[in-house]
């Protein structure tokens, strides 16, 4: 038997590699919904959470997991969050060690999860139609972890990063 986790990775893959019409768009929801369920729980407060979820096309072109009554993208307030000058008083007090740095990246990686699961209409042509090369795939995986050795190394000698940015906030 399939766990919540195995559906939902399903789900999410299958529909952030393509296109959908307004009325795939309505199945999608339909299934991420229940993805979400079988992944988190049946608990009594889950469901009226999912109802409030839906997989939308708020920007022409653009598709993924966001908040139905609102239009947003749910990538888009973790974005947003990432800006504040602070962090919240609620993660100060859990984890009063951590640094905005710290903080800033976190939201920024849980924003790069997120948007792996939108499809975007400009990257259609990368996206191979969902189908993926696993040897090309691999070698793109060991050259950047060969990259990163680089990076450790001698961050300033990194293509695209500065002594300045090398440690900079996100």
């Amino acid at each position: 038997m399939p766990s919540g986790k195995q559906i939902l990775i399903a789900e999410l893959q299958r529909f952030s590699q393509m296109g959908l019409t307004n009325e795939q768009l309505s199945e999608a929801t339909e299934r991420f919904r229940a993805a979400l369920l079988l992944h988190g729980s049946t608990a009594s407060s889950a469901w009226p959470t999912v109802e409030r979820v839906a997989w939308i096309e708020h920007l022409k072109g653009i598709q993924g997991p966001g908040l139905i009554k609102e239009d947003i993208y749910l990538a888009d307030l973790v974005d947003a969050l990432k800006y504040e000058a602070d962090i919240p008083a609620v993660i100060k007090e859990r984890y009063p060690d951590l640094s905005v740095r710290a903080y800033r990246a976190g939201l920024h990686v849980i924003w790069l999860l997120l948007t792996q699961f939108y499809f975007q209409e400009s990257f259609a042509a990368v996206e191979g139609g969902g189908v993926l090369d696993a040897g090309e795939a691999e070698k793109l995986v060991a050259n950047y972890i060969d990259k990163l050795k680089l990076y450790r190394e001698e961050p300033e000698k990194h293509i695209g990063c500065s002594v300045e940015s090398a440690g900079s906030e996100i």
